[in-house]
């Protein structure tokens, strides 16, 4: 009995009247009792006579049935070498090529079933379109001839058959070339490739891909080309088999790295000068350098200065898209509360102090919780031009509604960067892009210590491109120290980083750099599945602040004072959000949009009035959806003289609402959703604000003189998340 069939396609070169041998016999190896299927592929012109024929010897061939099929189905009791002789009525007639078949009873093997989703494409570009991948499922809608599949595999020495498991279109054929390859140096393995063509037969099929031999254990990486785009194809799975000799046994099955991004690659960083160690510094500064565009894919992100309770750097996010992120995390997580359906302590929550011009600000989840905010353009940050960066800690408190004294400690995180020196910076960069940009400083609650040392990493954030290369420079790491009023040079790390055992991803390294242009720098890599080098510790020279000039020049106080305007900032906002008009009496008139299902209790447009900052509106997005305008119209109950309005908002910069405009009226009156003039029509309305909102969580919009008026309405044009029409309203108030 069969206990598999192996589908070997492509013996035949030339159905002209020439033949075309290849240079050497190819080979198949199936294990006892597996089912071989032989097929000529591509279409048999009329008048074709096809006989197959077997031989132990390569001298002496015996027929196999059936006659005059492009196929042969065979179980073979021994090795043996398979033809096909092929006759043509205005032809000689002439043989296909020769296949070896290796029986596989007297040989030990590994087996594994791989998700074919689990590749990547070439060349990498942001979108998908053309072939799709998925990391937990198959291969798909192949269209884009121009892309590639890349697999890499680990596989200990020895033997070994790739098949996959396909489905394609009925009748439609596809020409296909594979290719194997070592994915380092010094695996003394030479490139295999194999072209062959592939007739679908319209439901799932085992189709044999490739054969190797490995004399080392490492990666090897798997290329496959499709060179026309016929039919529907979808490959689900590859069936990866080891073979090993008794010398060489196969301990460990053949497979892809648990993870497709890349490593993860961390630096630990602490000074050898005495008496610099405990929470004693209130000022730190560091210098990032992505050498160049071939170590700067996407999704990837140069962490520089990690802190406790938060980190900063700069990412690449897209085309045309780069940041440099200051993020601070909550002391608890906000959606353990979310996913458990209870109200979450409001004073466990970082809070924004103030942001600098165009900063975008606002929470984040599923990472821990907690409030960042970045600086994104095209020409945020440039290769081969050093980021510098400077964090602070201020202690303090705020008000604590759960505390016996009514006040908790916390402290005040604060950061700034400069991608451009006035002199130094690629030409086209505005002058407003130069020079030191203060980033934000957010309020930390129940801390009140300096910072103890820093930490940077280097990360991919997303797998479809982890088999790219990034690499960074992080250099001229200085603490400040509060007591002593001194900057002390951090000339010491270790690394760590994720994977690195046995079989999983080993293409990292971390270090001082060996380049003579970088020879005092740290360093990190990660990606391309090589084999790197790799330390554990390492120390540069101990540097006195004298040998670093610009630092030492560098004036702490404006910094220090930008600090005290946020504080004054935030003092006014919780000033006017303690002076906000009561709005118990107030009622909904008018809604365009409201998510009535989908957002659990939330969604409704009452709940932007119901004085709660938990609950939320949310535009419609099931049944069809909702596209701007949003319209959102209320009844304060009375007139009252307004001199501003207040905004809280959740969901990210992606459920941010953007161009607004906020109309009062002393008349309402029509439908409270649906079509109704009165509330659309915006010539019934007197404007008392209108433009562009921060990217922000929470801020207020002054008035440029006071208002009275009994309704107001909320118009939202457009938000912060690229064309969604999806936005997210906390609570509006009026001052």
């Amino acid at each position: 009995m069969s206990k598999k069939n192996v589908r070997y396609i492509g013996l035949i070169c030339c159905l002209g009247c020439s033949l075309s041998l290849l240079a050497q016999v190819p080979q198949l190896t199936i294990e006892q009792g597996d089912s071989l299927i032989l097929d000529l592929g591509g279409q048999i012109p009329d008048g074709t006579a096809i006989r197959w024929e077997r031989s132990s010897n390569l001298s002496s061939w015996s027929p196999v049935p059936p006659s005059n099929s492009p196929v042969m189905r065979f179980l073979p009791a021994a090795p043996q070498y398979f033809r096909s002789r092929i006759t043509k009525p205005d032809c000689p007639a002439y043989y296909t090529d020769t296949v070896q078949v290796n029986l596989l009873k007297n040989w030990s093997g590994t087996g594994s079933k791989l998700n074919a989703g689990r590749s990547y494409i070439i060349p990498y570009v942001s979108s998908s379109a053309g072939l799709i991948t998925d990391e937990k499922g198959s291969l798909t809608e192949w269209t884009n001839v121009n892309r590639k599949a890349v697999w890499y595999l680990y596989q200990q020495a020895g033997r070994y058959d790739l098949n996959f498991i396909l489905t394609l279109t009925n009748r439609s054929t596809r020409d296909f070339v594979m290719t194997c390859s070592p994915a380092f140096a010094g695996l003394d393995f030479e490139p295999v490739t194999r072209d062959f063509s592939y007739t679908g037969i319209g439901k799932k099929d085992s189709v044999w891909m490739i054969s190797t031999t490995f004399p080392k254990t490492g990666y090897y990486r798997y290329e496959l080309e499709s060179k026309n785009n016929a039919g529907t194809i979808i490959i689900s799975d590859l069936l990866v088999k080891g073979y090993s000799t008794p010398d060489k046994p196969i301990t460990v099955a053949p497979h892809t790295t648990d993870y497709l991004s890349s490593p993860s690659v961390h630096l630990h960083y602490s000074s050898t000068a005495p008496n610099t160690s405990g929470k004693v510094n209130d000022w730190i500064y560091q210098e990032v350098l992505v050498p160049d565009s071939a170590v700067s894919p996407i999704a990837t992100y140069w962490e520089s200065i990690g802190f406790e309770g938060g980190y900063m750097g700069l990412q690449h996010n897209g085309e045309n898209h780069k940041r440099i992120l200051f993020s601070v995390w909550d002391q608890i997580d906000a959606d353990y509360y979310a996913r458990i359906g209870r109200s979450c302590p409001a004073d466990s929550l970082v809070s924004l102090v103030d942001k600098g011009d165009n900063i975008h600000a606002n929470a984040f989840g599923n990472e821990g919780t907690g409030g960042q905010s970045y600086f994104a353009d095209a020409r945020t940050w440039t290769e081969g031009y050093p980021v510098k960066f400077l964090f602070n800690v201020r202690k303090d408190e705020a008000d604590c509604s759960i505390c016996t004294s009514g006040k908790k400690p916390t402290v005040i995180l604060s950061a700034w960067y400069c991608a451009y020196e006035p002199g130094n910076a690629p030409e086209g960069i505005p002058e407003e892009m130069k020079g030191w940009k203060y980033i934000a400083s957010w309020r930390r609650p129940f801390v009140n210590n300096y910072q103890e040392g820093t930490g940077s990493f280097l990360e991919n954030f997303g797998w479809s491109n982890g088999h790219l290369v990034r690499k960074g420079y992080y250099y001229n790491t200085w603490a400040h120290n509060a007591t002593t009023n001194t900057w002390n040079h951090f000339n010491h790390c270790y690394g760590s980083n994720t994977d690195g055992a046995t079989g999983q991803r080993i293409d990292y390294e971390h270090g001082i750099s060996t380049d003579s242009e970088h020879a005092d720098k740290f360093y990190m890599l990660s990606g391309g599945y090589g084999n790197t080098r790799k330390q554990s510790s390492y120390t540069l020279p101990l540097k006195t602040i004298d040998q670093f000039p610009y630092l030492k020049n560098l004036e702490l106080k404006p910094f220090a004072d930008r600090v005290d305007q946020a504080l004054v900032a935030e003092q006014e906002l919780k000033d006017l959000l303690n002076s906000v008009k009561d709005k118990s009496a107030w009622t909904l008139k008018y809604y365009s949009s409201q998510a009535a299902t989908g957002e659990g209790s939330n969604g409704f447009a009452r709940l932007i009035i119901d004085g709660k900052k938990d609950t939320y509106w949310h535009s419609q997005w099931q049944s069809g959806g909702s596209t701007f305008p949003h319209i959102l119209v209320f009844d304060m109950a009375e007139e009252q003289t307004l001199h501003g309005v207040v905004f809280t908002l959740s969901g990210g910069s992606d459920r941010f609402m953007k161009d607004i405009s906020i109309g009062v009226s002393n008349t309402f009156s029509g439908s409270s959703t649906g079509t109704n003039t009165q509330a659309t029509n915006d010539a019934n309305w007197t404007n008392a604000w209108a433009g562009d909102t921060p990217d922000s969580g929470s801020y207020y919009l002054p008035f440029d003189q006071p208002v009275t008026s009994r309704y107001i309405r909320l118009k939202i044009r457009s938000g912060w998340g690229n064309g969604d029409p999806n936005i997210r309203i906390n609570e509006l108030d009026v001052f």
